[in-house]
């Protein structure tokens, strides 16, 4: 469903924009062209806690394994860790981040797809 008002966002938008650095631009400005400011500011709550809920539960999990593995730093201290160490990452902005994760993200693809697809067959 998803993917399906996207593909109709980008139909109902028709090449009316530049190239942008990237698809978080892009929405923004075919969101903003059809359904205006309020489109644009739901768009943005929507995102944020989207991302806000994905954030919390991986730094509460991150820290949970990685104080387990390490009795020498507590759970508080790895949350602090990663908050701090995603609040550096994230303001280096999207395009960056795509810049160093993408080929990253595609070494690991094929493998990951690979062992949930044998965990399934096994």
């Amino acid at each position: 469903v998803i993917y399906a008002l996207l593909a109709h966002l980008g139909e109902a938008s028709g090449g009316r924009f530049a190239m942008a650095e990237n698809g978080a631009q892009t929405l923004t400005n075919v969101t903003t062209y059809i359904f205006g400011k309020p489109g644009a500011l739901l768009l943005a709550l929507i995102f944020t806690l989207a991302c806000l809920t994905t954030c919390v539960g991986l730094i509460t999990s991150c820290s949970q394994y990685f104080a387990t593995l390490s009795n020498k730093i507590s759970y508080k201290n790895w949350v602090r860790i990663l908050t701090i160490s995603s609040m550096l990452l994230a303001n280096m902005g999207l395009t960056k981040i795509l810049i160093v994760s993408v080929p990253v993200l595609n070494a690991i693809y094929p493998i990951s797809i690979m062992l949930i697809v044998l965990s399934m067959l096994d």
